[in-house]
């Protein structure tokens, strides 16, 4: 007999569906969800879409911060830790999300996470990866999540990085 699923096991914990920008060739934070309030032993999920434009051939990258803590820092040369695009010099648009495990004493890295990138004038596949490094920075806090900010960095100043629609979701008992 299998399990049985509800949709109110999963829960919007809040969200921030405003477009933020940088050509910022330093990691910077770019989207933020705050006034969050997850207990540590909840397990989360965090969505978001991602874009660049066109300009240079120039890596775009974001990375992740739990409250003060970046624990997976958006750097050019580094595995994926969130939405990534390639450095072929052309428009993209994509997707990420992350999942994080309840996060407890000698349980701070359980994530994982997928994130693609197509070129935005045909839908064909430029860029998609497993997100390997999430906590490739720092380890999760053992703390109640307050906010979750999406950092990002563009490899080129002619190359815009966008982020929007950020989600933050918690999961329930089924």
């Amino acid at each position: 007999m299998g399990r049985g699923f509800s949709t109110a096991a999963l829960t919007r914990a809040g969200s921030n569906t405003t477009e933020a920008t940088t050509t910022s060739t330093t990691a910077v934070d770019l989207i933020t969800v705050s006034s969050l309030s997850i207990p540590a032993l909840s397990p989360i999920r965090i969505e978001y879409v991602g874009r660049k434009t066109s300009g240079a051939a120039a890596v775009v990258k974001c990375g992740l911060k739990i409250n003060s803590t970046v624990v997976g820092e958006a750097v050019v040369g580094a595995s994926a830790r969130g939405y990534s695009a390639s450095a072929t010099d052309q428009a993209e648009s994509g997707f990420a999300f992350i999942e994080i495990g309840p996060r407890l004493t000698s349980y701070v890295c359980g994530s994982h996470g997928m994130q693609k990138s197509a070129v935005t004038s045909s839908g064909a596949y430029a860029l998609g990866s497993v997100l390997d490094d999430i906590t490739g920075s720092a380890v999760f806090p053992t703390v109640a999540i307050t906010d979750v900010v999406i950092r990002g960095i563009s490899n080129s100043a002619l190359v815009t990085l966008a982020v929007d629609e950020l989600h933050v979701y918690v999961f329930g008992t089924p």
